[in-house]
């Protein structure tokens, strides 16, 4: 019996355990109809009948009292299920039975107990609900016996009573019937998910697979093999290569999750994040990106740009829109193999087109509500919902056209974009690209001399690179990308139509490693023609941008963009060299970002010490411990970044030259006054960017050495003319401790290259000279010999414009400015005393 009791009870639970709030109404409910429709009899509208107005006071309370379940004292709270269960049993079954009885079974009664019964089908399942109107009615018919034995009901309500039940039944059916095919919905909902979810990340796991292999390969090469053929930084390049790769392949399976769940996700979209954005790039690449079941799909599915426009919103988004299209588009093509897809990118519009069965006439109308697909036998039936929902998000729109047997092409409208929007995003952009370009080196190749110099201004008009240089063609580029093994490019810009090689070729030799320390530099390649067959041609051979050569600063500043905010550290191996062996004291309060920044750093080289909050930083300083470098977050509890940064600065010696960088959320000009005049000496913005945090680092801890655990400043080189000199560059070089071998080397280099100029000069050879000034600019660059390079590079424009610079005695004052530089340079790297 009690085993009966309790499953009963259970079912009753589950009925209401997704929606409690649900029996809250219905007491307010109750509390509002039980009196109202006692007050109806005095309005004269029904014939006079039995008082039942004590019984309806106690139904009210009891419906007030399931109301207020909010404010129940903690303790009764979970009864609550079943002092529910009495209210409906007393208010919905006993009570309008009783007083039915009571009326003699009049209509008005009748109806109220048929009400009753209806309520409880919405109440509970449909055994519940027959076992409370079996209890309710069975304990109205024994009160009538008992308060009025005398009294004579009418049959009607012995005839009534089991019409309630025949109709609790038929409801009870009903609603299983319902449930089942919901049931039945979900599943196929489930199991599209499911389908779309494993389908999806297939390619991205079996890329995932592919690189953990290489990289167990490569690590096992690296333990047995003692004469490994590589060099250690050429290895790790490699790596980080393979990694980027399965990084890459991360964020597809992660889109591609996102696709599924955001097509069950109704809630609108957050613009807050929303920024300016290249329609022709976004969408380039989610052609590029889409995870395609075989070469087929690959090869029947092309991107044409014929006009780009900008726009407000987030890449994510417009990439899951163009994800859900492109699937749907190639599911019927194993059906239709002569189908095509398109995606054409033009003035305010994206239209994706395929040339497949097309879409009857009579789906079109409810296409883009949910469960509604177009013929598919699997899948969501939400996609085409979701992609109407994020449109609207983005202030568009999306249509379909769509001819039986002919084809079918969905297109997103975009909203236009007034001049002080375009004027700000472009402003916004171009310091976007500034920033990620800051201290990098630039090389411009190009055979046509107005368009190298015009890529070369524009670049120049971002600001922030260190160095922008030109190469007329490919073979000058591998030359110029070969001398640079020092410190190598950051990026390359090049055209593709050039004689051989052509920028293809040029970039091929990069990534077979022909050119050292350039196979993983990023390549933006730039072009007249923007067709799809040119962009797939230019990233097959390894480049990894792309811009049309009409294109001006703003859309050189958005691929520059799209190209590094997501590439891994370049040069990571040459880079982490200046911090291998330091420590860092990282302050956070934050856990989430005390990890991510303390995987920044690790990564960098740099070993590190965590704290929680001010207090603990000067813990740790006092008990004796010498960081490389303080990262402090400015709010902090108990003791901020600025409080306690001031407190460092007291301790005297025993902070003495301790540089601190400040992390905050509130990058404002008050907060980085405030920072330094604490004494604080970098900034650092949330989010932390690997490329910002490098940077930091290396402004602040080049001029600094540790020594058996205390900071000290490097010790300075003898006086020179540092007008000669890239100082900078000389203190990251010898931070480095590489330049004892190799600077005797470059220099005799350097002579060898003069020499050469010196033959081409007399042999009027200008394109020898030509090659011997490039080379000349390129190895004191990376030496640090700023006057050489500078009056090379003077000498060189001459020279590219097929004359001898008009200066008298250049060659003369070149010589010699090469002797006063080798000096210089010699001193500064602390090896004076070296006889070339």
């Amino acid at each position: 019996m009690n085993h009966t009791i309790a499953s009963f009870f259970a079912r009753y639970r589950l009925h209401h355990d997704m929606n409690r709030s649900f029996l809250e109404w219905v007491g307010v409910v109750g509390c509002i109809a039980f009196p109202a429709f006692y007050l109806l009899r005095f309005t004269g509208a029904v014939p006079p009948r039995y008082d039942d107005i004590g019984m309806r006071l106690v139904a009210t309370g009891l419906c007030l009292f399931l109301a207020l379940r909010r404010w129940w004292p903690a303790p009764i709270k979970p009864y609550y299920l079943a002092y529910s269960y009495v209210v409906v049993c007393y208010c919905l079954s006993f009570l309008l039975s009783f007083t039915a009885m009571r009326n003699g079974g009049e209509v008005f009664s009748i109806v109220n107990m048929m009400v009753g019964a209806f309520l409880t089908i919405l109440l509970a399942d449909w055994r519940n609900a027959i076992c409370m109107l079996l209890l309710g009615y069975g304990l109205s018919l024994t009160a009538f016996q008992m308060m009025a034995p005398e009294a004579q009901s009418s049959l009607n309500i012995l005839v009534w009573m089991p019409a309630c039940l025949l109709v609790v039944v038929a409801g009870a059916l009903s609603h299983y019937v319902q449930k089942q095919s919901e049931v039945r919905r979900m599943r196929q909902i489930y199991s599209g998910i499911a389908g779309s979810i494993a389908h999806e990340m297939g390619g991205p796991m079996q890329k995932i697979q592919q690189v953990l292999d290489t990289l167990e390969r490569d690590l096992f090469r690296a333990g047995h093999m003692r004469s490994h053929p590589v060099s250690p930084v050429e290895q790790t390049m490699a790596m980080a290569r393979v990694l980027q790769e399965g990084r890459n392949a991360v964020r597809l399976g992660l889109q591609s999750i996102s696709v599924t769940l955001q097509q069950l996700n109704t809630r609108a979209l957050d613009s807050s994040g929303f920024a300016s954005l290249s329609a022709a790039t976004c969408a380039e690449r989610a052609v590029h990106e889409f995870a395609y079941e075989n070469e087929v799909q690959r090869e029947r599915t092309r991107f044409e740009e014929v006009a780009d426009f900008t726009f407000k919103g987030d890449e994510t988004v417009l990439t899951l829109i163009l994800f859900n299209l492109l699937k749907n588009a190639l599911y019927h093509l194993p059906s239709h193999p002569g189908a095509r897809v398109t995606v054409t990118v033009d003035a305010r519009h994206i239209r994706v087109r395929d040339t497949g069965p097309g879409i009857a006439s009579g789906r079109m109308a409810n296409l883009f509500e949910d469960f509604q697909t177009s013929g598919k036998a699997e899948g969501t039936g939400l996609g085409l919902s979701f992609c109407r929902r994020a449109m609207r998000a983005l202030g568009g729109e999306i249509t379909c056209a769509s001819r039986l047997g002919e084809f079918t092409e969905f297109t997103l409208s975009f909203p236009e974009v007034s001049r002080a929007d375009a004027a700000a995003q472009d402003e916004a952009v171009i310091k976007r690209a500034n920033t990620l370009l800051r201290g990098c080196r630039v090389l411009v190749v190009d055979n046509d001399l107005l368009q190298r110099r015009a890529a070369c201004a524009n670049l120049m008009a971002l600001g922030g690179t260190s160095c922008v240089d030109e190469a007329s063609d490919g073979v000058q580029a591998l030359e110029m990308l070969a001398w640079a093994s020092l410190v190598p490019y950051d990026l390359v810009v090049t055209d593709l139509e050039m004689a051989m090689p052509d920028g293809h070729g040029l970039v091929r030799r990069m990534r077979s490693g022909a050119v050292p320390r350039h196979e993983h530099v990023p390549v933006l390649a730039r072009s007249a023609d923007a067709d799809t067959g040119t962009r797939a041609k230019a990233r097959e051979a390894g480049m990894d941008g792309f811009l049309r050569k009409s294109g001006g600063v703003p859309e050189l500043a958005r691929a520059i963009v799209n190209l590094l905010k997501d590439q891994p550290v370049r040069g990571a191996a040459i880079d982490l060299a200046p911090f291998a062996g330091q420590t860092a004291l990282l302050a956070e309060d934050n856990d989430m970002n005390r990890s991510i920044v303390k995987g920044y750093l690790e990564e960098l080289g740099i070993s590190v010490m965590e704290a929680r909050q001010g207090f603990d930083v000067l813990r740790c300083v006092k008990a004796g411990a010498r960081p490389a470098v303080i990262v402090m977050d400015l709010e902090m509890p108990g003791l901020g970044g600025i409080e306690t940064t001031r407190q460092l600065r007291q301790l005297g010696e025993m902070a003495q030259g301790m540089p601190v960088i400040a992390l905050t959320s509130h990058a404002s000009n008050d907060a980085r006054v405030a920072a330094r005049a604490a004494g604080m000496d970098g900034f650092l913005s949330k989010p932390v960017h690997v490329r910002a945090l490098r940077q930091e680092l290396s402004r602040v801890l080049m001029p600094c050495a540790v020594v058996d655990g205390r900071v000290v400043q490097a010790p300075q080189p003898t006086q020179v003319d540092e007008s000669l000199l890239d100082l900078g560059r000389i203190r990251h070089l010898r931070k480095m401790d590489i330049m004892a071998s190799l600077l005797p080397e470059g220099l005799a280099k350097a002579r060898r290259i003069v020499q050469a100029l010196e033959e081409a000069f007399l042999l009027d050879d200008l394109r020898g000279a030509r090659l011997a000034l490039h080379a000349l600019m390129g190895l004191n660059g990376e030496m640090g010999g700023h006057a050489v390079y500078e009056a090379a590079r003077r000498h060189s424009l001459a020279v590219e414009h097929g004359a001898w610079p008009s200066e008298a005695g250049w060659l003369e004052r070149l010589k010699a400015l090469m002797v006063e530089s080798e000096r210089a340079l010699l001193v500064s790297y602390g090896l004076g005393d070296v006889q070339l």
